[in-house]
């Protein structure tokens, strides 16, 4: 599974809305999975707690097939990590976009 830590941004436009980032390519390592809505994740205590709650039940099963795909507030995209990393005792994959290749590679991080 690749875990989106936030879903990505969408931009207006005259009728309606587009993604400004397109992640679809990452498909080709999993299902995809937002784990984090749109908008402020991180602006007080208790806006904290409640994401560190999501993000906890988000990646209960996290295991060395799946992938964090990193979008989104750099707080939660710290937590997010963390979270991952406990889970799997210290291991987390992570897709980074390569600009020449035009395509995602994996990373594998020992924390």
């Amino acid at each position: 599974m690749v875990h989106i830590v936030q879903e990505p941004q969408r931009k207006r436009v005259p009728g309606g809305s587009v993604v400004v980032r397109d992640v679809s390519s990452a498909r080709k390592f999993g299902p995809l999975s937002v784990l984090l809505p749109p908008g402020d994740v991180a602006s007080c205590d208790e806006v904290i707690e409640t994401t560190l709650k999501i993000l906890e039940q988000q990646l209960i099963a996290f295991t060395d097939d799946d992938y964090l795909l990193l979008i989104g507030d750099p707080i939660a995209i710290g937590m997010a990590t963390s979270v991952a990393a406990y889970m799997n005792d210290g291991r987390v994959r992570f897709l980074r976009w390569d600009r020449q290749r035009s395509e995602y590679i994996p990373v594998a991080v020992q924390l």
